[in-house]
């Protein structure tokens, strides 16, 4: 477990959280200063204290019309934050709350380029760490939580003798570390054993041609290494320092007008949708079809069209892949700035890094800005795309070591937020999807009762950072799916959804929670139930639900909002009696 003080929702938080929440970089010529502290932004919203008199909102309220949405995620989004009736219903944004140290990282050094491991709980971190100056970095890895417990396992010298700036990925047993180093304008992959018993020079990988970017995936029981190499986009079957060239498969070369080059790709859990970069300065494409390319299905993508997108921005943007949910859309890091910054230097000074949420369809949901002030800079998602990693030269929980530039990883909630203007009876009908595929649906003629005055509030999905949790009245029984749905004390009146509704369609507000294989392997299928869960107490209060075992859904009609999850039964293995003493 992350620990309960991981494990709060933001309600808990207090005013610092909310305004976390929307701390937006701006895409306008902006730039935090260098030293960043309470005076330049006391609301922490993402907008300095002088601009917000500028443009009129009030510099001490992360949140200056109470909508919910943060003026500096409304002033970067085209919105007005001082009129709570803008944006509509269905301008449903993705940002970042509950952000906080993963770790305790309170010394002199700076810790970039974050990801998950492959375990279920996916409670280990491991990343690179430096010196401030980039120089002497080693990989490590810790636990998440309040508790120091880094580990570093490589040597001073193993990745180079300055970072250089690239992606790492970790085999799906969780047993190596894969890296890219640099011997001049030479990549050669190396794998560090996470155990800490040594590095090795993948052969294969001779610097001819170059590689860069790796990452691991599980397709259909096969290890495949992700990499980019000789101007494609590539899968070779991995396992123990072995490739099997004979069966790599090509997944995308753009090199029509892109330069040719494509690397850092992330992976949904769906294995369709995917993001790589591409271009001498790493502009940020969307993918769907990874799996049928790997079957080979589907041809390698070598242009835009009906299965590749450009979601980045321009030629100087330098971007970098952080991962993709399992509701198809990507996050990446982004230069605000479109600055030219080149890695090789070293300094963020010129650039503006940002994260940037983004779909296949960029007319769905638009690009959104995300999360706040300084350089946002390397990152990873979890399996479902609830849980973000980031790297950051800023967190307002320790202003310290943000003014001397060091980075440190952060861990935040992507939490979907709605606006929702006015109360009463909505018409039509609304489905408000979470990164992971949780689902709030709203029947046409429910009556929503908002708790508040403000005509305007906007209904958030937050997952728990603490994606599991035991139920204190109910022995062997534990939650997952954990979903803070907001604001509290919003009702949904039963009876209230529209009389002439269809046959078999939803008459009231309901609540429809998606599962995983990996979710119920020790647990009892049949005793799965949507619960009302208390974070304060641990008591769970399970929900007439209905159970869809072949789509893996679990449905419940909802009268208000508060957390809920998934409990069920855990599996208790049975000894086995050895027969053979009785003979």
């Amino acid at each position: 477990m992350i620990g309960s003080y991981i494990a709060r929702s933001l309600k808990a938080m207090g005013p610092l959280a909310v305004g976390v929440v929307g701390a937006i970089a701006l895409a306008m010529p902006y730039k935090a200063p260098a030293q960043y502290d309470i005076n330049t932004d006391p609301d922490i919203d993402g907008l300095s204290a002088s601009q917000e008199v500028i443009i009129g909102t009030n510099p001490t309220l992360a949140d200056t019309d109470l909508d919910r949405i943060p003026d500096g995620l409304e002033y970067s989004s085209a919105f007005n934050a001082l009129d709570p009736s803008v944006p509509s219903f269905n301008n449903t944004r993705y940002g970042l709350s509950q952000v906080q140290p993963a770790f305790p990282q309170n010394d002199g050094y700076s810790r970039m380029f974050p990801i998950f491991d492959q375990s279920d709980s996916q409670e280990r971190v491991i990343y690179v760490r430096a010196n401030p100056d980039f120089t002497d970095p080693v990989l490590a890895y810790a636990t998440l939580g309040p508790v120091s417990n880094e580990t570093v396992i490589t040597n001073v010298g193993d990745l180079g003798p300055v970072f250089n700036f690239r992606q790492h990925g970790v085999s799906i047993d969780n047993r190596e570390v894969i890296f890219n180093r640099m011997n001049g304008t030479e990549g050669l992959l190396y794998r560090a054993m996470l155990d800490g018993s040594g590095v090795s020079q993948i052969p294969y990988f001779d610097g001819t041609p170059t590689v860069e970017g790796p990452t691991l995936i599980d397709y259909n029981g096969v290890q495949q290494l992700i990499v980019g190499y000789n101007n494609h986009l590539s899968a070779f079957p991995y396992l123990d320092g072995i490739l099997q060239d004979a069966q790599r498969v090509d997944i995308a070369n753009m090199a029509g007008g892109q330069a040719g080059f494509e690397n850092y790709a992330r992976v949904s859990e769906n294995l369709s949708d995917f993001i790589f970069r591409s271009g001498p300065s790493g502009i940020t494409y969307f993918g769907i079809g990874l799996d049928a390319i790997l079957s080979g299905a589907s041809p390698e993508i070598t242009a835009l069209g009906s299965r590749c997108q450009r979601v980045g921005g321009n030629i100087s943007s330098r971007e970098v892949s952080v991962g993709v949910t399992r509701n198809g859309f990507g996050v990446w890091c982004y230069d605000a700035n479109n600055s030219d910054w080149s890695p090789t230097t070293h300094n963020f000074a010129s650039a503006d890094y940002e994260l940037k949420v983004g779909s296949f369809d960029s007319s769905e949901i638009p690009v959104t800005f995300i999360p706040f002030v300084g350089d946002q800079y390397s990152g990873d998602l979890d399996r479902p795309g609830t849980r973000a990693l980031f790297a950051s030269n800023f967190l307002p929980q320790n202003i310290d070591k943000s003014n001397r530039g060091e980075f440190m990883i952060a861990i935040a909630s992507l939490t979907t937020f709605s606006p929702f203007t006015g109360s009463g009876a909505i018409t039509g009908s609304y489905e408000i999807v979470d990164p992971s595929g949780v689902r709030l649906r709203l029947p046409d003629g429910q009556v929503v009762n908002f708790p508040g005055a403000s005509p305007e509030h906007t209904i958030t999905i937050e997952s728990l950072l603490d994606p599991v949790a035991d139920a204190s009245n109910y022995p062997n029984n534990s939650l997952f799916l954990l979903r803070d749905f907001g604001p509290d004390n919003t009702q949904f009146p039963p009876g209230t959804a529209a009389a002439s509704a269809l046959l078999g369609a939803p008459t009231q507000a309901e609540l429809v929670m998606e599962y995983r294989e990996r979710d119920v392997q020790n647990r009892d299928e049949d005793s799965l139930q949507i619960s009302i869960y208390d974070p304060m107490t641990g008591d769970a209060i399970p929900i007439p639900t209905t159970t869809d075992p072949a789509n893996n859904t679990l449905t419940a009609e909802i009268v208000d909002f508060t957390v809920y999850g998934v409990m069920g039964e855990e599996i208790i293995p049975t000894p086995v009696e050895d027969w053979e003493i009785y003979r």
